[in-house]
């Protein structure tokens, strides 16, 4: 291969005859072969021919000196006749019969160079036309095995840069070549390096460059430089440096309209001064294209520079840089990242597609992406495959924007195994400190992230006072992430429409102030998080929730839904699992479908506000799914944690929901004696309004002194209308099933059980407390053993179900059933639970209480003018299946259907039975 570069250098003058004044100088570069006999110690002469005429043929001699031997380079300067252009050479030999044949490998006559490869000369005259043509006025440098190159004192300023001009050439840096420029004539210092560069104009054709085992030094320019709109492909041997101890200078320059791809097996150290990249830009200079796809690549940027990508303020527009393979080391300088902008700058789109990647970024700027307080927009980073370690000491986000930086555009994984780690204040993934996140896409069966911000900054998402724009997760083998919030923002940001949505994927996501999945603290409300598909696992820091608000920060607009969804959300010290941190509400949570698990830190909601909420609370919405909501000590399983300033507004209509209040902030723990409604209010707060219809199927069950469905300890009850559903609810120690302020029930069916308290307490002192038009009502009191298994099958095999329509009852009368069947016969065996009627405005009632199934039905009227029609009227087959299994769900539902039409039917039977007595009346 015939290798080529350009070097500017007075030369030690070699002349052969007296010229006169139409003559030229003539650079004169000749390289030995690299093989056994190749050298000679006969006399070399050459004669230069073009097309205005041939030189005298001129002998190639250095005084005191031992020419042409093997894998040697030697350099002459003649004076002769100007030729013109150079169209041939001729090579003769004087005396090689005494002293030797000769294999020259080429030859290069003012930037004219002809290939000699496996050319043996011998005394008879050879011709050679040229194989590449360059600038008149260049002379070509060849480096061989061993070989070193000095410049001595007195040079001129120029002199000592290799520069590399050819549009097609290749140049090779062999084995143990350095390049060394030294203060003292005649002598090489290895250790005295200075001024050694390498300058490549490109631009005809791409270059390629081979390095084995080269050392190349500057302290005065970059030591590997591209001009713009070159295209230079760099082979790797062995063991490499290029290494720039000059102010704003890159190790290796690439600036922006170049383009440098690095190949080959071997090694490159490439180390930048102050305000400069390892490789890539100089002091305020836009960077090119960088493309790695083999070898190993240790890059160290100066003070302010990256270690790959640009230097101290280099401006929005950069190139790309795109690694497909190899193994790769960046470590910025002083607010500089490791693969992307120096400080001050951004940089192009970052693209990994494979290989292994270790990014460091020492203070501020962000393990991959821009440098500190860069005022531009950061462009694409892109990762497809590879494993990449990306980390942040200070400030920085691990992959994404630099402290005080401009907006993230966009981050996409779809594919790789990723850590990516902020020491401070910056996400894991995401934005620096004071930096906007973007956004950040997520998908791929192949992709495995860890991603760590810190107390302040998301794991993935929003920097610390930052926000973000867009996360979306579709898809991930695994994805562990956390900090301030895991998933979502930093602290005491404000978001304005940021949004998170995940439909897939595997997701441990957890928050340190703030939430698993959310907001970080003191910040404000997400526009919405959108869940419909993947297996979540979000726990909150101190204070945030699971899912939802970090402390003092609302839960926003909450959306779950979809077959696939599966949720363990755990709220952190006083947050709610999906809702509100502490001191915070939320603004809606829907919940449509997909098995979700939420537990309340301590005084914290299940599903709901955190602990002493002063917010308006917005409605909880559960229309599908199957839920489970335990609040934590002092919280509801659904509704307001402990001390809320206002109640919950919770609507049911569909899906299954079980809802245990006062739980420790852990999963699935028995009775531990804390205060908190199943559904409704924690500690102190009033169980708000509640909606059950549909086929809903709700079981709810209260802690200490907290009913299940109703108010907190030392709190007022619930607001429940209920037009559909099954409902069934048990209260905790010395409390009530249910504990309301009013009722309205008009369908469903609801078993209350109370623990040595009546099932269904009520306020008694308002008239239009209970209002019943309809549906089954169970009331009992369950003794001092909260029948928590056996609510469920309250009817025996042995038992009916009877209706017992009570007329005429005094409007402030609370009659107790076993008052009732006393009236009817006193010898009838009865479950007798404390029920108590419930007093419609018209003053009648329907009580329906299980019965000894000889029992026949009764019609009775006693002193005070109450009518009582006990009525056999059907019986229901209990399932002894789990109250969430499908076939006893359909048999409850259907035996609360079957009621709704026998209540009916015999509404519609003593109508007609009325009317025709009345009818016989009138005509007596």
């Amino acid at each position: 291969m015939l290798s080529v570069l350009f070097f500017e250098v007075h030369s030690l003058s070699v002349y052969a005859e007296e010229v006169e004044e139409t003559s030229k100088e003539y650079v004169i570069s000749i390289c030995t072969a690299n093989c056994g006999g190749a050298g000679t110690d006969a006399n070399v002469t050459i004669q230069i021919n073009g097309k205005k005429g041939s030189t005298d043929y001129l002998l190639l001699d250095k005084a005191d000196y031992d020419d042409f031997e093997q894998n040697t380079y030697d350099v002459y300067t003649v004076k002769a006749l100007d030729v013109g252009e150079i169209i041939a050479i001729c090579i003769k030999l004087e005396d090689y019969g005494k002293y030797g044949e000769w294999s020259p490998e080429f030859i290069v006559v003012n930037g004219t160079a002809f290939d000699l490869s496996n050319t043996w000369i011998y005394g008879e005259r050879k011709v050679f036309s040229p194989k590449y043509k360059g600038d008149d006025t260049s002379a070509y440098l060849y480096l061989c095995d061993n070989s070193h190159y000095t410049i001595s004192d007195g040079t001129e300023a120029n002199e000592g840069r290799l520069m590399i001009k050819s549009g097609d050439a290749s140049f090779s840096v062999a084995q143990n070549c350095s390049i060394v420029f030294t203060r003292s004539q005649n002598h090489i210092d290895h250790n005295t390096q200075a001024n050694a560069t390498i300058h490549v104009e490109a631009k005809k054709a791409p270059l390629d460059i081979r390095f084995i085992s080269a050392e190349i030094y500057s302290t005065d320019g970059s030591a590997l430089s591209l001009s713009s709109n070159s295209t230079v492909n760099l082979d790797l041997y062995s063991t490499n440096r290029c290494a720039c101890a000059s102010d704003k200078e890159a190790g290796v320059n690439v600036p922006y309209g170049a383009k440098l791809t690095i190949i080959g097996d071997g090694t490159l150290k490439a180390e930048g001064d102050k305000y400069a990249a390892g490789i890539g830009g100089n002091d305020e200079q836009a960077y090119g294209a960088i493309i790695i796809n083999g070898g190993t690549i240790v890059a160290r940027g100066g003070k302010y520079g990256a270690g790959i990508g640009s230097g101290d303020k280099s401006g929005k527009t950069n190139g790309d840089i795109i690694i497909n393979d190899g193994k790769v080391s960046a470590y910025g300088g002083d607010y500089g990242a490791g693969i992307g902008g120096g400080s001050n700058s951004t940089c192009g789109a970052i693209r990994i597609n494979g290989g292994t990647i270790y990014a460091e970024a020492p203070d501020e700027g962000a393990g991959i992406g821009s440098g500190d307080e860069a005022s531009d927009k950061l462009g694409l980073i892109m990762i497809t495959g590879g494993t990449i370690t990306a980390l942040s000491k200070d400030e920085g986000a691990g992959i994404g924007s630099g402290s005080e930086s401009g907006d993230v555009t966009q981050i996409v994984i779809t594919g790789g195994k990723i850590t990516s780690s902020s020491y401070s204040y910056g996400a894991g993934i995401g934005g620096g400190r004071g930096s906007n996140g973007g956004t950040i896409l997520i998908s791929g069966d192949t992709t495995y992230i860890e991603s760590n911000g810190n107390a302040n900054g998301a794991g993935i998402g929003g920097g610390d006072c930052g926000d973000f724009d867009l996360i979306s997760i579709t898809g991930g083998k695994q994805i562990v992430t956390k900090g301030a919030s895991g998933i979502g923002g930093g602290d005491k940001a404000s978001y304005g429409n940021g949004k998170i949505e995940i439909s897939g994927g595997t997701i441990y996501a957890s928050g340190a102030g703030g939430a698993g999945i959310g907001t970080g603290a003191e910040a404000t409300a997400l526009s919405l998080i959108k869940i419909t598909g993947g297996t979540i696992s979000a726990t909150g820091g101190h204070s945030g929730a699971g899912i939802g608000g970090g402390e003092k920060t609302g839960g926003g607009t909450i959306d779950i839904s979809g077959d696939t969804t599966n949720i363990k959300a755990q709220g952190g010290l006083y947050g709610a699992g999906i809702g509100g941190g502490s001191n915070a509400s939320v603004t809606s949570i829907t919940i449509s479908g997909g098995k979700i698990y939420a537990c309340g830190g301590s005084e914290g909601a299940g599903i709901g506000s955190g602990d002493e909420s002063n917010d308006e609370v917005g409605k909880i919405l559960i229309t599908g799914g199957y839920v489970e909501a335990y609040g934590g000590e002092e919280g509801a399983g659904i509704g307001s944690g402990s001390e809320a300033t206002h109640p919950s507004l919770i609507e049911i209509t569909g899906g299954t929901v079980y809802a245990k209040g006062g739980c420790d902030a852990t999963w699935f723990l028995g009775d531990i004696f804390q205060t908190g409604a199943g559904i409704g209010g924690g500690y102190k707060t009033t169980g708000g309004k509640l909606k059950i219809s549909g086929t809903a199927v709700v079981y709810a069950v209260g802690n200490y002194n907290t009913a299940g469905i109703g108010g907190g300890m030392e709190a007022g009850g619930v607001e429940l209308e209920m037009t559909g559903g099954l409902v069934k609810t048990n209260g905790g120690t010395d409390a009530a099933g249910l504990a309301s302020t009013t009722m309205k029930i008009s369908g469903g069916s609801l078993y209350a059980i109370g623990n040595n308290r009546d099932g269904i307490t009520y306020d008694t002192s308002n008239y239009y407390a209970v209002t019943v038009t309809g549906g089954c009502i169970y009331s009992a009191n369950g003794g001092t053993e909260t029948p928590l298994k056996n609510v469920w099958n309250v009817a025996k095999d042995s038992l009916k179900l009877f209706r017992i329509r009570i007329d005429n009852v005094p409007s402030d009368t609370i009659i107790s059933i076993s008052k009732i069947l006393d009236k009817i016969d006193e010898e009838i065996e009865y479950q007798t639970y404390g029920l108590r009627t419930l007093v419609n405005k018209d003053n009648s009632a329907y009580i329906y209480v299980y019965l000894q199934s000889n029992v026949k039905p009764y019609t009775l009227e006693d002193a005070d003018g109450v009518r009582y029609d006990v009525h056999d009227s059907f019986s229901i087959e209990q399932t002894t299946a789990s109250v969430f299994s499908v076939s006893g769900n359909w048999l409850i539902i259907i035996a609360a259907l079957f009621v709704a039409i026998i209540a009916v039917y015999t509404v519609i039977l003593i109508k007609t039975k009325k009317k025709i007595a009345a009818m016989n009346a009138n005509k007596q």
